[in-house]
């Protein structure tokens, strides 16, 4: 068959010629729907290639250079684009025709790429690639433009005109139509001045004399269309600050990667605007061909220089014929002969190092991580976009091969170069192993690493097979196993002969060793290894060398003691090497460094001792270092000290004595005793500690009362000696405990013995028995559930089951065992507190967790009622001892007792404390009235009481409360915090302590005693009343309610006696009518005054309430009007008792209501008689009947206006009585007759003061001046108050008469001064000038605006009025107008015209508010003023008035109270023109000015 023309030429170097043809040949479409079909196909690919390669152009362009067997690479950046250059082989025809149709000509086994479409990622940087030749003898330029792929279009448009609708169709939804690289076009030399410049550059050999190829990417192509371009979108690279940084970035960061798995290439540089940016450069130790060996990246930048070393080893192989045949094989691969695997270690320091994010090469870095710590390179078959391996049996063929020569060649050419600590530590698997290449590749590895023959472990006899070795248990960089233990090693397994060098481990190099089949020791193995080693004695230092280790293991020295008890790894001084426990239980210590030869040991103890050997206890003993310290405390190896070896030794042998498990008889007991006291009393440091003598407390005593003869002393012959109590002969008189007849005592002849036997003092004795628990007072004990042991059940016979019945020799249980000897006594106290507790609602059984208990209260109490009896006073003295013992300590709390559920393991519930229902359940107390309880009994201090002494000096408050006095303040304190009450007066005293000691009053007082002794003494009597009215006050402020109980007893009046009795209860007014009327029919609570709080908590009904009472005036139908007397009543008596009330009443604007009263509601009238008939609502038949002597305030509800109700008062006056006036009456009786008018709705603690104001109103026959000295003098009522009063009770002004002018000043004056004093008055004249000048300097601008003369008053002549200050009732008033006026402005439509703006009352801005008066702005500044007032304007205000003229708004409010509900107010607009021709300046630079001036005038509108 002949060869087409065309065919023939495909290997040709491409020129002009073989262009033209293979571009009219082969790449330009038909003109016709299948060319528009393909170059729609070709748009749309190019699309998802520049996505698909976004960013990886100046990688295709290195793969480009190296396919074509280049060595060096070049990029040059201008600011019209970027140019690619490289010394590699020309293009041929076919190279060229791949650039546009996307597919590769490469001959796989020469080229990176198998698809030929990764040149298309350079549309990312460009819209038209250009390509030209450099160094040929005849000029090259080829290009890809859309204008010459959419010229094309357009031809077959215009040749058929029918396919528009056709390319519509494929142009629909946006679709891409028109590719760029895909018919290519010539380009000129010139075309672009930049292109241009750099390819005459590299013609010249500027950069090297062997260039051959050059790629050009402008910005911008002028022929494309700037839609089509902004959709293209690409980012070109310049010679900008950004190109410059992309491009140094990826030199320093890419290619230094990259460089030692490409075929040739060896140098790259970056250039920008003619200035060289980056370069790297190979280089290799030895010069070769292929890059293999020790190889150098060396980087310089502007950003950085660096240079990167790796080891890198090349595999070559062919593909075997089973993987060509594999379905998933590419047809690339199929026909390629061989392929290539490169392994790659970094190099630091002439050492390989791990690199934890090495990855799969192929060629250029993949995001496939290898697992560690090296990289590989090889012909694997990747995504289009080279980023990811494909699945396939191809590359995992290909990757085990790779595994297979890292775990052979690679590993043993390494070990042969390097230290086997850094290759095994770079061979290791790191962190990126979790994907699945990594899993595969690590997974191959380990599996080629563990079928490996050759020897590949290091040892310190060389390298041996991974059978042959043991590695210790952890990284043993200190070589300890190898020093100590490699003459065992083989008998601790026979196949193994060495450790790992020690200067080969570490934590990486663990990491590859466990992908091996090295074998690792447990760490328990420590111990059987020191076995091996100890059977030949070593000396101290090797044992310490071994403690050492295990301290500074983490895996060792925190485990628990059990972890080592049983093991043999002490060495002692009779040459033994024992375990730390063994069944005998023996506690291994620390050799005695006392001067003492020997102790006798008891037999006891002789299985409980043994000592460490001398020279080792010299190493760890005297604390010098953490070893020592670990030691002592991990092996619990206590000093041969009271402190460490007492403690452990009584744990041992207390629960043997008490069991009955080991047997002592009284002698045996006395040595043990006397060798305890002996150890504690040798030792270096006297333990004083209160937890070591809590464990010798655990040793038993003997009790008295048994048989001392006996072989043996059964184990209730014996008690945990701080469970003991001392002997009557040993205690002192200060003891409670004498003479208590169940209490577990030391044995008397068992304490002469030890005195005796061991030549110490009896003190010295008592003292140690002390400190041991031995007690000479009352003990708290405390119960604490134990974790194994049986529990008390929360159940009121679980006492008497309760198990075991005598002590163990545990601290805690046998406190337990005591406690529940206590409740089986004390039943029904048990049965209260159980009572008490809040349970849960869980089903889970409940137990006792916690309780503090009094072990002697009982039996003490018992013992003080027998002593009581006989008569005497030592019951007193013994129980004011058990109080004295129960007192806690300052800084103890409250003990607090609690119930463990089963249910809620998380928290237990809270109890009563059972100390508690003791001290509420014995009458344990001396009080003043003898034995009482806790909750019966109060406490004083001996400086306070709640009853007076009076002048008998008789403490009658101790004679009818069971008081304890106290002398001490800090017993004082200790009792509140034993829950006691404190009772020493009334104002202090917690209320339901109150309400108690009334109950306990009312019980004592109502008996025969109480009457006879108390009532009927009126000196005792006046003292108990007294202290019970300071109860009622302090129970009426009570702001909670008081729950009284029912059967409390409270002082009744009848007209002979006091009597205490049980409610109902009533009350009415000491003395009045009420009073006089039911004093014998009711029973009257004796009060001073009504006590309302606590009166409607008790449910008292008071008398003095119509709503209780009915009142009947007899002669209401004949009585007559006396107007004259309410006139002088209300103008003229009532404006001081209002004084009063405004000032000294506890409820504002009490006055204003009672003003309406007096107005409204008040009549004064003659009757006779006075009689008033007084009844019981509730019951009728209860009636009584009064005479009033001289007045009768009467009281009745009517309806006003709506349905509220209210009081109206009527004063009737006897008719015989008729006077012309208050001057000829009982001013007295007049003053407490009108009280009700006046106090009615607060409180009548001003009641006292009516008779004396209105007695002397009487004597000073009604002279205002003289009742103002009084009411300032004696009440200290100010006078504003009584003038306030005064034009309440007033509806016009006092008066007709204008004020009187201003009242001039005169200094000096008398006889002629002499010369001194003419001296000072001319100084003061020339200051007073000056001053007068200044005040002037800012008045005079507002007058130059009116042109009128102001009247400035000198600054020392007083105002109208004198000085004008300010009082809290003109402030008072001031505000009202103000607040009228803002509450006007703000209604729907305003008010005046005006609607507020801002209330700008607190900005001293010259005006109150700003409002709007249509479109306007205006000021308006309010001024309240009473009928005869004055008013104030500030200088501020006056500028603002002066400057603002009509806007300016000042509004008086004519401040008449309840005269008026809406007050009169009066508008002045512009007021300057007034305010300066009527007003005067005083000092302060304000003008004061009449009011009736500006708001009163005729001439002016409202």
């Amino acid at each position: 068959m002949k060869t087409q023309p065309f065919q023939s030429e495909i290997f040709s170097l491409l020129d002009y010629t073989t262009f033209d043809r293979l571009r009219e040949k082969k790449l330009r479409p038909p003109f016709d729907i299948h060319g528009l079909r393909l170059l729609k196909l070709q748009a749309s690919r190019e699309r998802d290639l520049r996505e698909l390669y976004e960013g990886r152009a100046p990688y295709e362009l290195l793969q480009n250079a190296d396919d074509a067997g280049a060595t060096k690479a070049i990029f040059l950046l201008t600011g019209e684009g970027l140019a690619f250059a490289h010394n590699g082989k020309w293009f041929s025809v076919d190279n060229f025709r791949s650039l546009s149709e996307g597919w590769s000509d490469k001959d796989p086994q020469q080229c990176i790429g198998h698809k030929g479409i990764g040149f298309r990622s350079v549309l990312d940087i460009t819209p038209a690639p250009h390509l030209f030749s450099v160094g040929a003898k005849e000029f090259f330029g080829a290009k890809f433009t859309w204008a010459l792929n959419k010229g094309h279009i357009d031809t077959t448009l215009q040749n058929d005109s029918s396919l528009a609708g056709d390319l519509a169709d494929l142009m629909r939804h946006g679709q891409p139509y028109c590719p760029v690289m895909s018919i290519p076009g010539r380009v000129k030399k010139d075309a672009s001045k930049s292109a241009a410049l750099i390819h005459d550059s590299l013609s010249r050999g500027k950069y090297g004399n062997d260039f051959t190829t050059m790629f050009w990417f402008p910005t911008n192509d002028p022929e494309i269309n700037p839609a089509v371009l902004k959709s293209l979108g690409p980012k070109p690279i310049t010679s900008n600050a950004d190109g410059n940084r992309r491009l140094t970035e990826f030199v320093d960061k890419e290619v230094s990667v990259l460089l030692p798995f490409l075929s040739s290439l060896r140098t790259i540089e970056v250039h920008s605007d003619n200035n060289c940016i980056a370069k790297t450069e190979l280089v290799q130790a030895t010069p070769q061909k292929v890059k293999e060996g020790e190889i150098q990246i060396i980087t310089n930048s502007a950003r950085s220089s660096d240079t990167i070393s790796f080891y890198q080893m090349r595999f070559p192989t062919k593909i075997p014929q089973h993987v060509r045949n594999l379905p998933d094989t590419p047809q690339a691969l199929k026909s390629m002969e061989s392929v290539n695997v490169v392994l790659s270690v970094r190099l630091e320091d002439s050492l390989p190092i791990p690199n934890g994010s090495s990855r799969v090469h192929v060629y250029f870095p993949t995001n496939e991580f290898t697992g560690v710590g090296f990289t590989i390179h090889g012909d694997f078959y990747v995504k289009p976009d080279r980023t990811y391996l494909m699945p396939g049996g191809y590359n995992e063929w290909l990757l085990k091969y790779a595994a297979d020569k890292a775990a052979n060649e690679f590993l043993t050419k390494l070990l042969d170069k390097y230290e086997a600590r850094a290759v095994y530590s770079a061979l290791s698997p790191n962190g990126s192993a979790f994907t699945e290449i990594a899993k595969i590749f690590s997974k191959q590895f380990s599996c080629k690493l563990k079928e490996r023959k050759e020897p590949f472990i290091a040892t310190r006899q060389g390298l041996m097979r991974q059978d042959e070795v043991v590695l210790p248990s952890s990284v043993d960089e200190e070589g300890f196993w190898e020093s100590n233990f490699s003459e065992v090693v083989n008998s601790f397994d026979a196949d193994k002969k060495a450790f790992l060098l020690s200067e080969a481990d570490c934590v990486e190099s663990r990491y590859f060793l466990d992908s091996t089949n090295v074998s690792v020791l447990q760490e328990s193995d420590l111990f059987e290894f020191i076995r091996l080693a100890s059977t030949q004695k070593k000396p101290a230092e090797w044992w310490y060398y071994c403690y050492d280790y295990m301290a500074n293991n983490n895996a060792i020295s925190r485990q628990p003691y059990e972890y080592f008890k049983d093991q043999k790894i002490i060495p002692c001084s009779d040459t033994s090497i024992r375990a730390l426990a063994d069944e005998a239980g023996t506690v291994i210590c620390l050799p005695p460094i006392s001067e003492k030869s020997e102790y006798q040991v008891p037999d006891c103890f002789t299985n409980i001792f043994a000592f460490v050997d001398r020279e080792l206890a010299k190493f760890i003993d005297d604390d010098k270092d953490e070893v020592s310290r670990w030691v002592l405390s991990k092996f619990q190896i206590p000093r041969f000290e009271a402190s460490e070896l007492l403690p452990r030794a009584i744990r041992n042998v207390a629960p043997r004595l008490f069991s009955g498990q080991s047997r002592v008889s009284f002698e045996e007991l006395i040595d043990i005793w006397v060798f305890i006291k002996e150890i504690i009393s040798t030792a270096r440091v006297q333990p004083a500690e209160s937890a070591f003598w809590r464990e010798i407390g655990r040793l038993p005593i003997p009790l008295n009362g048994i048989d001392t003869t006996q072989s043996e002393l059964h184990p209730r012959d014996l008690c945990p000696a701080f469970l003991a109590y001392w002997p009557d002969s040993h205690l002192p008189d200060s003891s409670c405990v004498k003479a208590i007849p169940i209490l577990r005592r030391i044995n008397d002849q068992f304490f002469d013995t030890l005195v005796t036997k061991s030549n110490t003092t009896r003190e010295e004795w008592r003292d140690f028995f002390n400190r041991a628990g031995i007690s000479t007072y009352s003990k708290i004990l405390r119960y604490a559930r134990v974790i194994g042991r049986k529990d008390l059940s929360a159940e009121i016979d679980a006492p008497k089951s309760f198990e075991p019945e005598w002590f163990v020799g545990e601290r805690q249980y046998d406190e337990n065992i005591a406690v529940v000897q206590v409740l089986k006594r004390e039943n029904k106290i048990w049965g209260f507190f159980l009572d008490d507790v809040n349970y849960c609602a869980h089903d889970g059984a409940k137990v006792v967790n916690t309780i503090s208990i009094s072990e002697i209260m009982g039996p003490c109490v018992a013992v003080a009622n027998d002593e009581r009896k006989a008569g005497g006073k030592d019951w007193e003295k013994r129980l004011l001892l058990l109080m004295k013992d129960l007192l806690p300590s300052s800084n103890e709390g409250t003990i607090s007792d609690s119930i463990y559920c089963f249910a809620d393991r998380r928290n237990s519930i809270q109890a009563p404390s059972y100390l508690e229902c003791q001290m509420k359940y014995y009458q344990w107390l001396p009080s003043t009235r003898g034995p009482v309880s806790r909750d019966r009994c109060y406490i004083r201090h001996s400086s306070h009481r709640l009853i007076s002494k009076g002048r008998t000096e008789e403490e009658l408050g101790d004679l009818l409360i069971p008081y304890l006095v106290i002398d001490n303040l800090d017993e004082l304190a200790s009792l509140q915090r034993l829950g006691f009450d404190i009772l020493e007066d009334a104002a202090s005293a917690d209320k339901s302590v109150l309400m108690r000691a009334l109950r306990d009053l009312g019980e004592i007082l109502s008996t025969d005693w109480g009457q006879q002794n108390i009532l009927n003494s009126r000196g005792r009597w006046r003292l108990v009343r007294g202290a019970i009215q300071e109860i009622f006050s302090a129970l009426n402020k009570v702001d909670h309610p008081l729950d009284f109980p029912d059967d409390i007893k409270l002082p009744v009046k009848t007209k002979e006696r006091i009597c205490f009795r049980i409610g109902p209860f009533y009350y009415s007014e000491p003395g009045s009518a009420v009073e006089q009327a039911f004093i014998d029919t009711l029973p009257l609570i004796d009060a001073d005054r009504a006590y309302r709080g606590f009166f409607e908590a008790l449910g008292v009904a008071r008398l003095d309430s119509s709503d209780v009472v009915s009142e009947e005036f007899k002669a209401e139908d004949s009585s007559l009007p006396w107007n004259s007397l309410k006139d002088e009543i209300v103008n003229g008596l009532s404006p001081y008792y209002l004084a009063l009330i405004k000032t000294k009443a506890d409820r504002p604007k009490h006055d204003e209501r009672v003003l309406r009263r007096l107005k409204e509601r008040f009549e004064v009238k003659l009757a006779k008689p006075l009689t008033v008939s007084f009844s019981l609502k509730e019951d009728p038949t209860i009636e009584k009947s009064i005479d009033f002597p001289v007045f009768y305030l009467q009281r009745r509800r009517e309806k006003g206006s709506g349905a509220i109700e209210e009081n109206h008062y009527v004063l009737y006056v006897h008719k015989d009585e008729h006077p012309d006036s208050i001057s000829s009456l009982d001013a007295d009786a007049l003053g407490a007759a009108l009280t009700p008018l006046f106090l009615d709705g607060i409180t009548d603690d001003l009641a006292a003061y009516f008779p004396r104001i209105s007695s002397r109103y009487q004597n000073y026959k009604g002279d205002h001046n003289e009742m103002l000295l009084f009411l300032f003098r004696q009440m200290g009522i100010p006078i504003e108050s009584l003038e306030t009063s005064v034009e309440q009770l007033i509806d016009e002004p006092i008066g007709d008469e204008e004020p009187p002018p201003p009242t001039l000043v005169v200094m000096g004056g008398g006889d002629e001064p002499d010369t001194e004093e003419k001296r000072k008055e001319a100084l003061q004249k020339q200051h007073h000038e000056k001053i007068n000048e200044k005040i002037r300097g800012i008045i005079n601008p507002i007058f130059e605006r009116m042109g009128v003369r102001p009247r400035v008053r000198d600054i020392f002549e007083t105002p109208k009025g004198g000085v004008p200050i300010i009082s809290p009732e003109q402030e008072d008033r001031g505000r009202r107008g103000e607040e009228e006026i803002k509450r006007r402005l703000m209604k729907p439509g305003g008010w005046f015209g005006l609607t507020l703006i801002k209330d700008v009352r607190r900005d001293n801005c010259g005006y109150d508010f700003l409002c709007a008066k249509g479109e306007e702005e205006v000021f308006v500044e309010v001024k309240t003023f009473t009928a005869n007032g004055r008013v104030i304007v500030t200088s501020k205000e006056m500028q603002v008035a002066a400057k603002e003229g009509k806007k300016y708004y000042l509004v008086g409010v004519l401040d008449e109270r309840e005269h008026n509900q809406y007050p009169d107010v009066k508008v002045v607009i512009d007021p300057i023109e007034i305010l300066l021709k009527k007003g005067e300046f005083d000092a302060v630079v304000q003008m004061q000015i009449e009011a009736k001036e500006i708001f009163t005038r005729p001439d002016l509108d409202s």
